[in-house]
């Protein structure tokens, strides 16, 4: 027997939710055991085939390509088989089935995507070049003899002999601690292997024995791996695990780690010829998943020309084509003829016509069916033939990018075009591809979730189980997982977090119980494995065949298309050439804007075409107000904005390149140069930096600019200024001291002295890492400039677009301040009016307003075509005529959602009586004894009184709140406005105004209120908390940080966060007490939080005149009454009493019920009055009994504290308890 083995049956953690070591990690551990070979065969996948191929090669083991799958014989019956690729015919095949695996298959019910082999399928598709193993111990042979199924396993390996001649293995799966059931099933296989029939084949081979291969499944590198295996299994499963603090208490003691040769050997020992033959599979497979360079599919031309011929035709018509719609003076034309004919040869000498011609052609598809495609992305859009083909919407020339920083003729490399389209319709466009070149032909890319800290902290806290400390609860594992360090939006593994000095809230949790440090090690186990599959939310591949024929692929059942199984960076290596087909949502946004126009002014604008001059627009970005517009709409943008006051589109492109860390801190220096506060200033030499620079005054922003400079100063051609640029970027010392003798030699050369040649290049070097992509920065530019335009030109028309694309209420709630201070009204939804989407709506003055659409309508989701096309035949003219014509179209928790929402107000101005009716006739009632004419019409439906006399709800603003997200009518803080006054609660403009009149930089204590928006914990830079939150006044919004203090509790942080906490989720107003500085430059004010009180604590303190109203017909009755007004119906039924003395008797058993409850109320009264209280008020009570409403004024003064107002409002009886702000 050999002193190695080669391992057939590994499984990296690509095998989801089961496999727990990487494939580096599995190939490495090989390496160190001195392991000769090994396959890596994931279930129904093979996903880590190319890093397989990279990591044998570097450790030195040879890769086997493989794949585990499960084969059915039956929908009882299922088990796995292991296929190997002996070459690269072997692995086409292996990828056909796969893919064939994956692919829905109707007749059987089946969506696809779960890797479900079948018979028919091993039967269909070639095997040449695959070599089989039946599986292991949880192979298909395994499954049927535990199920006591010998001959029908004796017939199927017979079957699988017919396929795969002698390619085929029966796996012996051992562990070295097999059971006797397990070694009962291992003699079977024997037995089967050695007997089975001979068959003799076309070629005149005969085989009969059939050979078996030694195999022990491995789900894990090392033996250590074991808990975290544990761990993953019960995670996947639902199950529990116990747990001491030594680890894991094993269920069973068998391992899958990789097992070294000499253990092997022992283990099989009664079977030298399984060893052999591991080893000979080995020998006979010889292929690893190879990169490749890219392939494209061919693109079908026009009368026989070839790809270079049909872009050069397509150019110099499209390049006609755009001249003469943007107006291009004649005298202009020959440079645009001249560097379109250079840029078409480095296309066609580089061997890229095809690549242009199809991103043309998907593009020119999405444009004439009406779907939004962005003016350009990236560094594609210095491209003329990309311009004159419709790829990009970016004039070169108007923004002097470059060509050579896209396509580099010094570098080949493949172009890459990002292409956005409106969100609303890119899959259309992907689809597009798919039915033009092939489904075959055509995929999405696979991506990966890893898990993370905190959701390991949560999935193993949550299966594992102690006798010394029992489980964890969920608030266990929601507190150590809130304590992880983060890394921007990405939290830190757990070992940082405890590393982590910023954080020592995290290690002193750890630490505060040994639990915990158990639940903090295992978490730690599961970081980093892969979790789950999804797709690229961009990229697509476009393949120059059939993709099986190059790499593994599978379905992906909610697009229906196939998927490649390597990540996006893999499958670009194996040769797919990827297209990034993006979702822009500001697309959208434009889009639905100039279809709002059109639609209510009935101009047709072409935005391509809008004056690029506006001064309104501009103006309205150097105030800041630059919600919804695209990229300038973060705090920090607005500052930069008001900072720079852009007045051309060239400044605005500058804002969005330079807002980003490391030329960031230059904003200043450029706002001050551009406004004349300091003159530019220019490296030497002068003459060759200025012409360059002088767009941003001295300020080296873009990466062109780099390349330009080099040019210029240094004679570089532009392809080696961008090989330049790129070694800037990488800061390897080696090629940087190559360049720098490179530049200075070449400034010499032009005539510069080495001394401001050298000052120049370390110059360049020091902002080149931070230099922006100018293509990118332009076609961006644009899109910002378009949406301020639109914004400034047609607010109205904006708003409902941007509207219609939120997806979060707090954008909304920033729309519609905007809109206030704009003086754009929110119109209420309207079962008449309002269509799914919001939408500009022309008032009586002539200006617009934005109407709400009711699929905004939280709640109101589903399909509402039905009511828009009743719409057709006129308005709902009553709540009846809805009922009528639309009643089974909605169910019951929209039609109260649309009611609180306004959306019935047309019909009836009370919601709560709204719901009443509409309630009352989804029931079928027609008829009622006591009726009213509700509409003073022939109505043939009556409402009986008492559904239509309801009393309006008295949270009727925060029940708009909450269907809608805004509010239209009264606002939580006008109740308070009056006595904020008195308490010296200011406004946020107000105190700008104050401070600014009287030259105050800051003021140390103010009141502010609000209601809070958003808020976060974030940490200083020396890792202390505190709170960032936003409050919303009655039009505009103020943001707040709250950091802790030594004059504060230490807990200060934490409380003030539950409050926030509590306001935001009750909707509760705020008051809060802070320092304020101006700040011009940010929101007018930096505000430092100290408290956080709530509004209706603090005011009231400040009570008035309290009235308080007791309807006797909302008196709960007693028992006793109860028992007397059912008697009187009886009596009543029976003839016992006329109606009249029925009315009268009723009337007097309700008398005895109010006036005991006046009593009630009397007797709390009593226990509040202190006459002599400064906080004491009076109270006015009114009394209503059917028709008679009385009022009067109570002896004394009483003392209103909110657990008496609460008290007062839970006593049945009283409809309200109202203050008089006035008094």
């Amino acid at each position: 027997m050999s002193n190695f083995i080669a391992h057939l049956a590994a499984h990296s953690d690509f095998s989801l939710s089961k496999g727990v070591s990487k494939v580096e990690i599995l190939v490495e551990q090989a390496a160190k055991l001195k392991v000769p070979a090994m396959a890596i065969v994931d279930e129904g996948n093979m996903h880590g085939a190319m890093k397989f191929a990279e990591y044998g090669a570097k450790y030195g083991v040879q890769p086997i390509m493989g794949v585990t799958l499960r084969l059915t014989l039956g929908k009882n019956l299922e088990g796995r088989i292991i296929l190997l690729a002996q070459n690269d015919v072997g692995f086409q095949n292996i990828c056909a089935i796969l893919d064939a695996t994956q692919q829905p298959r109707p007749e059987e019910d089946y969506e696809g995507g779960e890797g479900l082999t079948t018979i028919d399928i091993l039967a269909e598709y070639p095997n040449d070049g695959i070599i089989m193993i039946t599986g292991g111990y949880d192979g298909m042979l395994y499954q049927m003899l535990r199920n006591g199924l010998y001959d029908d396993a004796k017939n199927t390996v017979g079957w699988f002999k017919m396929l795969f001649q002698d390619r085929l293995y029966i796996g012996i799966s051992r562990f070295g601690d097999e059971t006797p059931a397990e070694k009962d099933i291992e003699q079977q296989l024997i037995e089967i292997a050695r007997t089975n029939d001979e068959v003799a084949f076309e070629d005149g081979t005969v085989l009969g024995e059939i050979p078996l291969v030694a195999l022990s499944d491995i789900w894990y590198a090392t033996r250590d791996r074991f808990d975290a295996f544990e761990l993953m299994d019960a995670i996947s499963n639902g199950k529990k695990v116990a747990v001491t603090d030594q680890g894991i208490v094993p269920a069973s003691e068998r391992r899958f780690h990789i097992r070294p040769a000499d253990i092997m050997k022992d283990i099989f020992a009664d079977l030298p010829g399984a060893v052999v033959n591991a080893n000979y599979i080995a020998m006979r497979c010889a292929y690893m998943a190879p990169s490749r360079k890219p392939v494209l599919p061919p693109f079908e031309t026009e009368g026989g020309r070839s790809e270079a011929e049909e872009l050069e035709v397509q150019s110099a018509k499209g390049l006609i084509e755009r001249l003469e719609k943007f107006s291009i003076p004649v005298e202009d034309h020959p440079k645009y003829q001249e560097r379109l004919a250079y840029e078409l040869g480095i296309i066609n000498k580089m061997g890229f016509p095809g690549y242009f011609l199809i991103v043309s052609d998907f593009i020119k598809w999405s444009k004439a069916q009406g779907i939004p495609v962005g003016p350009g992305r990236g560094s594609g859009a210095g491209s003329l033939v990309a311009w004159v083909l419709q790829i990009t919407n970016i004039n070169p020339f108007d923004y002097n990018l470059l060509f050579e920083r896209f396509l580099n003729p010094e570098r080949v490399s493949m172009p890459d075009f990002d292409i956005d389209f409106c969100t609303d319709r890119r899959e259309e466009v992907v689809h597009y591809v798919r039915d033009r070149y092939g489904s075959e032909v055509v995929s999405l890319i696979q991506t990966f979730t890893e898990i993370k800290s905190k959701t390991a902290i949560h999935d193993t806290g949550r299966v594992m189980v102690s006798d010394k400390f029992g489980g964890f609860t969920p608030y266990d594992t929601h507190r150590m997982a809130k304590l992880v360090s983060m890394d921007g939006p990405n939290p830190k593994s757990v070992q940082e977090s405890l590393d982590d000095p910023a954080n020592p809230e995290f290690k002193a949790f750890v630490e505060s119980d040994p639990k915990f440090g158990v639940l903090a090690k295992n978490a730690a186990a599961l970081e980093g494995t892969k979790r789950q599959t999804s797709t690229h939310a961009a990229g697509v591949i476009i393949s120059g065949g059939a993709l099986h024929r190059m790499g593994p692929v599978g379905y992906d059942p909610k697009s229906g298309m196939r998927v490649c199984q390597y990540d996006m960076k893999k499958a670009e290596e194996t040769g797919w050439v990827k297209f990034d087909f993006l979702g822009l949502k500001t697309l959208s946004v434009i889009k639905e804007t100039l279809k709002n126009i059109r639609e209510s002014t009935g101009e047709d604008i072409d935005i391509d075409l809008i004056p690029l001059d506006d001064a309104a627009t501009y103006a309205m970005l150097a105030e800041g107000h630059s919600n919804g517009v695209f990229q300038v709409e973060s705090e920090g943008m607005k500052k930069a904005l008001k900072q720079i006051r852009p007045t051309k589109i060239d400044d605005l492109i500058a804002v969005g390149a330079l807002y980003r860390p490391g030329p960031m801190e230059m904003i200043p220096l450029y706002a001050d140069r551009k406004n004349g506060v300091k003159e530019p200033e220019y490296p030497e030499p002068v003459a060759g930096t200025k012409p360059f620079l002088e767009e941003t005054f001295g300020i080296l922003v873009y990466q062109e600019q780099v390349m330009q400079v080099a040019q210029v100063v240094a004679g570089y051609s532009l392809g080696g200024a961008d090989l330049l640029r790129r070694a800037m970027g990488k800061k390897i010392k080696e090629e940087m001291d190559k360049q720098r003798v490179l530049f200075v030699e070449g400034a010499v050369k032009n005539g510069h002295s080495e001394k401001d040649a050298g000052a120049l290049f370390d110059t360049i070097a020091k902002f080149a890492n931070y230099g922006f992509n100018k293509s990118h920065a332009a076609a961006y530019g644009v899109i910002s400039y378009q949406t301020a335009y639109l914004k400034k030109n047609y607010p109205a028309q904006f708003y409902a677009a941007s509207l219609t694309y939120s997806d979060k209420p707090e954008k909304m709630a920033l729309i519609k301040e905007d809109m206030d201070a704009d003086g754009v009204p929110m119109l209420l939804p309207d079962i008449n009016k309002s269509g799914p989407r919001f939408k500009s709506e022309q008032l009586p003055d002539g200006s617009f307003g934005v109407r709400f659409g009711l699929n905004a309508i939280k709640g109101v989701n589903g399909d509402m075509d039905a009511l828009f096309e009743a719409h057709k035949n006129g308005p709902f003219t009553t709540l009846v005529d809805f009922h009528q014509r639309m009643g089974g179209e909605f169910r019951g928790n929209q039609i109260e959602k649309l009611t609180e929402a306004g959306a019935f107000d047309g019909l009836n101005a009370n919601r709560a009586a709204t719901t009443s009716i509409l309630k009352w006739l989804a029931k079928g009632n027609k008829k009622e004894t006591t009726q009213i004419d509700m509409f003073g019409s022939s109505e043939p439906v009556q409402i009986p009184s008492k559904v239509a006399d309801v009393t309006e709800w008295g949270n009727k603003a925060d029940r708009e709140f909450n269907a809608v997200g805004f509010y239209f009518g009264t606002h939580p803080l006008d109740v308070y406005q009056p006595k904020f006054e008195k308490l010296k609660v200011k406004r946020k403009q107000s105190l700008i105004e104050y401070m600014k009149q009287n030259r105050l930089a800051d003021l140390p204590k103010v009141r502010m209120a609000g209601l809070v928006e958003e808020f976060e914990r974030k940490r200083t830079k020396n890792g202390a908390p505190y709170l960032r939150a936003r409050f919303q006044e009655r039009k505009t919004v103020f943001y707040a940080s709250f950091f802790s203090r030594r004059d504060l509790p230490a807990d200060h942080i934490e409380q003030l966060e539950i409050i926030l906490a509590n306001a935001k989720l009750g909707r509760r107003p705020v008051v809060i007490e802070a320092q304020v500085r101006l700040d011009e430059g940010f929101d007018g004010l930096s505000i430092f939080g100290r408290q956080i009180l709530d509004a209706e604590e603090l005011v009231s303190q400040e009570r008035g005149k309290m009235l308080i109203t007791l309807d006797r017909d909302f008196v709960k009755s007693t028992v006793e009454e109860q028992r007397k007004l059912s008697q009187l119906r009886i009596d009543l039924e029976n003839g016992k009493i006329t109606a009249d003395d029925a009315t009268k008797i009723e009337d007097a058993i309700k008398q005895e019920a109010v006036i005991r409850k006046a009593k009630e109320f009397l007797d709390f009264a009593a226990t509040i009055r202190e006459d002599d209280n400064p906080k004491a008020v009076p109270i006015v009570m009114k009394l209503i009994q059917g028709e008679q409403v009385n009022a009067r004024a109570m002896a004394g003064r009483y003392v209103i504290s909110l657990a008496a107002e609460t008290t007062l409002k839970s006593m049945d009886g009283i409809v309200s308890v109202q203050e008089s702000i006035s008094d």
